[in-house]
């Protein structure tokens, strides 16, 4: 299979995970930083930095787009990020960004089945079931009451632990997660605008 994940737009801050922090890349070389055209992002070098080989290479299975990030999820379940990092939503343990993919740590000993990004915060269910959450915390998008400001490592969600969790989603303030018989859903965050489906009134 390709490794290879295309994509395009605008690429500040390293969104697009092409190791330039001012241009998206194609076939032609550098272009300006709003394109239309989607170009291959390089998954491979990291992951091999990291000691994987040709043989054992993952490949991409799915990506998620942010506000001003990018999460890509590798069949191996690791999970990769670049962009926009000072809110924590990258999950690299930092409050930097990241121009080129980069695998978060964490997560290599939980693999992910399904990832999900927001405006600021990021999401992902690993193969236990287990949700873990990511980046900025306001309006309890991140699903902890005791949550900081910015979580810049994934945090597993305790009180969704062994409700078989299979997939999750992220919008702009909240969260969502999806039981695997597909019968149960969980939405917690900003609900003022009736995005958790609970009338507030």
């Amino acid at each position: 299979a390709d490794p290879q994940l295309h994509r395009g737009g605008r690429g500040e801050g390293g969104r697009l995970g092409n190791r330039e922090e001012d241009f998206s890349i194609n076939r032609g070389g550098a272009i300006p930083l709003h394109s239309p055209d989607p170009s291959p992002v390089d998954v491979v070098s990291p992951l091999s930095e990291f000691g994987v080989t040709a043989e054992e290479m993952p490949h991409v299975i799915a990506s998620a787009c942010g506000g001003l990030h990018t999460l890509i999820l590798m069949s191996d379940g690791r999970v990769m990020a670049c962009g926009f990092g000072r809110l924590g939503q990258l999950g690299l343990g930092f409050s930097g960004g990241s121009s080129q993919p980069t695998p978060l740590q964490i997560l290599t000993l939980h693999p992910a089945v399904s990832i999900a990004a927001g405006g600021s915060h990021s999401a992902a269910v690993c193969n236990d079931g287990k949700v873990y959450t990511w980046g900025r915390g306001a309006q309890g998008r991140l699903g902890f009451k005791n949550a900081s400001e910015t979580e810049h490592d994934p945090r597993c969600v305790e009180v969704l632990s062994g409700l078989g969790i299979g997939t999750v989603a992220c919008g702009g303030f909240h969260t969502a997660a999806l039981a695997q018989d597909g019968k149960r859903l969980w939405m917690w965050g900003a609900g003022e605008n009736g995005e958790l489906g609970a009338s507030t009134h």
